[in-house]
């Protein structure tokens, strides 16, 4: 390149996305009465190391010694990004930099320039944030500070709610069906693995009246573990000859009912594998104890907001750990005809988001605490329940922020407990223990005394 005699920085915009990556490459001088240029309008990488090298070297050809700096930027998009990130950022000499902004504000930039939509535009869009813009919004990519124990918890917690969401999707799929061939068979066993089982060879009403009764009793007593005996079976049997499902079914409804049996206890065992693998992997990791010692938080809830987490150290505050759950509070109000309030950012990760939440309706009900906040903040009126649950949740992330930077158990402050109406007080001393079972989510809160 030719040598220009002003100093100036380059920038470098990426857009990545599946299998390639656009780049643009603008170069910025100081002095206002230079006019900067965009050098390289389309740079296409492939997802190799030789084309990140070779893309790398590109970029190099264009800089000298009044070259000052080279800022490279990028999005987070999500799993694409981070091979790309990663090997860029190990061939980074001393002027270099990289950034990773976050896709909202990119969004929201070229949604205000009114920008066309395109991977060269976009890429070209990065690089004019980053060279132009004083506040843009960058993000601190968490792959990063992953140990490879967090990483494999990660991985097995995220595999747990694909599972057993694939779980209610095909049980629900399972329960419509028996309702319509065999609804008699839920009100007697409810939809447990008695259910299941039964199902699994009689799955309409057609087939359990023509059953042989003694195979059908020994199937009962098998999968309820004799819980079930004759009396259940005669109460089905009754259900069945006054039913209106008698119509003999097709093969394939059978088929289908039979393949949902079957798809749903495959599942289910797999479940049941993840939870032992998850026992083994959080049983010495520092902070689960901490966090199964508040009500709410069992396996599966402290399992996620650990892997999610990570280094607590990474959090400089709990107001940072509450925006990284995305549960902050967004409010919008103008004059006298915009007042919004109660929603949320959703912004971070939707995992920890999804963990705290469902804790925090645990522990509306068991804290006393958090369930006097939840009363005063609900006052009564049911639209204003999420917005309590929400102070809940946010309450349990200051608890998780403390417990896991002192790396001591929870316990109630005695002038907490202070602040209750005396009736509420009365009743937790009542229930108070010293010992927290370790696989309950039904424990009692232990208390710091006055002393």
């Amino acid at each position: 390149m030719k040598k220009s005699k002003a100093p100036y920085s380059l920038f470098v915009g990426i857009d990545i996305s599946k299998g390639k990556a656009d780049a643009a490459l603008l170069q910025v001088f100081p002095d206002r009465s230079r006019k900067d240029k965009m050098l390289r309008k389309k740079i296409r990488v492939g997802f190799s190391k030789s084309s990140v090298g070779e893309f790398h070297q590109t970029v190099l050809k264009y800089a000298d010694e009044q070259c000052s700096r080279i800022v490279y930027a990028m999005e987070d998009t999500g799993i694409y990004y981070r091979g790309f990130y990663s090997f860029l950022s190990t061939l980074l000499q001393k002027q270099e930099s990289v950034v990773v902004l976050k896709p909202s504000y990119v969004s929201h930039w070229c949604s205000l320039h009114e920008r066309s939509k395109s991977d060269p535009l976009d890429a070209q869009s990065i690089a004019q944030i980053v060279a132009y813009e004083r506040d843009f919004k960058t993000v601190d990519p968490s792959f990063t500070h992953e140990k490879r124990e967090y990483s494999a918890l990660r991985t097995e917690t995220r595999r747990y709610q694909q599972i057993r969401k694939m779980d209610s999707q095909e049980s629900t799929r399972l329960i419509g069906l028996a309702d319509i061939h065999c609804p008699e068979l839920a009100k007697v066993f409810g939809t447990g693995m008695t259910f299941l089982k039964v199902l699994s060879v009689f799955p309409t009403v057609h087939d359990i009246i023509h059953a042989d009764k003694q195979e059908l009793l020994s199937l009962i007593k098998t999968s309820s573990k004799n819980h079930f005996g004759q009396d259940k079976l005669d109460e089905l049997l009754s259900l069945c000859e006054d039913s209106l499902s008698q119509l003999e079914p097709s093969e394939a409804d059978r088929r289908t009912i039979r393949s949902l049996v079957s798809h749903v206890l495959s599942l289910r065992e797999e479940l049941s594998s993840i939870r032992k693998n998850l026992r083994d992997m959080c049983e010495n990791m520092p902070g689960y104890s901490q966090l199964i010692s508040m009500p709410g938080f069992g396996l599966i809830t402290a399992s996620v907001v650990l892997a999610e987490i990570m280094d607590i150290g990474r959090f400089k505050s709990a107001d940072a750990l509450i925006a990284y759950a995305g549960t902050d509070p967004v409010n919008k109000r103008s004059g006298s005809s915009v007042h919004s309030e109660g929603k949320i950012s959703r912004n971070g990760s939707r995992y920890l988001r999804h963990a705290i939440i469902m804790a925090a309706e645990f522990a509306r009900r068991h804290n006393p605490v958090l369930a006097a906040l939840f009363t005063r903040l609900k006052a009564g009126q049911k639209k204003r329940h999420y917005l309590a649950l929400v102070a809940v949740a946010n309450k349990l992330l200051r608890y998780v922020y403390s417990v896991l930077k002192s790396n001591k158990d929870f316990v109630i402050n005695f002038k907490d407990l202070q602040k209750l109406r005396e009736e509420t007080r009365l009743t937790f001393f009542q229930n108070i223990t010293t010992e927290i079972p370790k696989h309950s989510l039904r424990s009692i809160y232990r208390y710091e005394d006055e002393s």
